[in-house]
Formats: structure tokens, C-alpha cells, sequence
């Protein structure tokens, strides 16, 4: 499916919000939301477990992704964050929802997060932020080990 207006193709695009934009859903961005699903578009909330984010918004609103928050991943191994992550992440496996673990820069945190079932992750680990004219050779690069 391709939007002919954007110009892009949905099954490839993801919308992702940072939490305060739309924690105080009302009945048209919630309907905004699921027009966008719909189109085969994927939401995802940015730093889950901080600011306004609630357990009450996965059941009300349609997500697909769950992008916890740097503050939990940084201390990984550390008991509160093993507990905290994995919670996040069991309660978005029993809803279907995807996780992304952001702010990963250590092998131990990554091995950590395999082990709490977050398979998807992302940070300095494998690359910091990089400007649009280095990333698309980045993707047609063969992939190294």
C-alpha cells in the first residue's frame, strides 16, 4: 500500500511521539491514531516509563511499538532496572506491542536485554545518531560483524 499523497509506503513507517504530545488523548487524535494504523502506519511512544506515560494509555490506545526510556536502560544489570525493564516488557508481550530499548552502549546491558525478551534495541553501542547524507550509505553498506 503507498500513500500517494506523502509519497511514502506505510508497512515501512513508523510515527513515533514523545510521550507529552498526545498523553491527554481526546476522541480525535485517538481517532487520528487509529486512521494512521489503518493506512498501515506504525505508532510507537517514545521514552516509555517517564513524564506522562500510563499502563491506562496501552489499553486505550492502539500501539504497536514501546520505546522504553534511556534512564532505564543506563544502569543495566542493576536489580530496580532488570525489574522495571522486564515488567515493560512482559506487559507489552501479553498486548502484542513490540519494544525497543533506547540508549544501549554496552554489550552487558544488550545481553541483559535478551535476556528480559527485549529483542530490539538501539544506541551507541552500534552507532551514535548520524546526519541524513551518512545514513543511507550506511544502509546500502554490507553489513560487518
Amino acid at each position: 500500500m503507498r500513500s500517494p499523497r506523502a509519497g511514502w509506503t506505510p508497512p515501512s513507517s513508523s510515527w513515533r511521539s514523545p510521550r507529552a504530545r498526545w498523553w491527554r488523548c481526546s476522541t480525535p487524535s485517538t481517532a487520528t491514531l487509529q486512521a494512521l494504523r489503518a493506512m498501515g502506519v506504525r505508532v510507537a511512544i517514545d521514552d516509555f516509563g517517564t513524564g506522562y506515560s500510563s499502563l491506562a494509555y496501552l489499553k486505550r490506545l492502539e500501539i504497536d511499538e514501546l520505546k522504553i526510556d534511556r534512564s532505564f536502560v543506563v544502569d543495566l544489570p542493576n536489580d530496580d532496572d532488570v525489574a522495571l525493564v522486564g515488567a515493560i516488557c512482559g506487559v507489552a508481550r501479553l498486548l502484542g506491542i513490540e519494544v525497543v530499548a533506547e540508549g544501549v552502549e554496552t554489550e552487558q546491558q544488550r545481553a541483559t536485554l535478551l535476556g528480559l525478551d527485549c529483542e530490539l534495541a538501539q544506541g551507541f553501542l552500534w552507532s551514535p545518531a548520524v546526519p541524513p547524507h551518512r545514513f543511507t550509505p550506511m544502509l546500502q553498506a554490507p553489513p560487518t560483524s
